[in-house]
This record gives structure tokens, sequence and C-alpha cells, in this order.
């Protein structure tokens, strides 16, 4: 129903926040090893 696809999308709204996260750190860290 309805409340699964909200619940699927929120789920991949969080996934895609924490990916982001994690690709941030992965480029914060060149950048001060570079400094």
């Amino acid at each position: 129903g309805i409340g699964a696809v909200v619940g699927a999308l929120s789920r991949n709204l969080a996934d895609l926040k924490d990916h982001q996260g994690s690709y941030l750190s992965i480029y914060d860290q060149p950048a001060a090893a570079l400094q």
C-alpha cells in the first residue's frame, strides 16, 4: 500500500544521506592530507 511506498522512499533517502556523509568524509581526508 501507500504506507509501504512511503516507508521505502524514506529509507532510500536516509541511505542516500548516509552515503553522502561517507563520500564527504572520503573527500575530506585527501584534502587534509594535501594540506
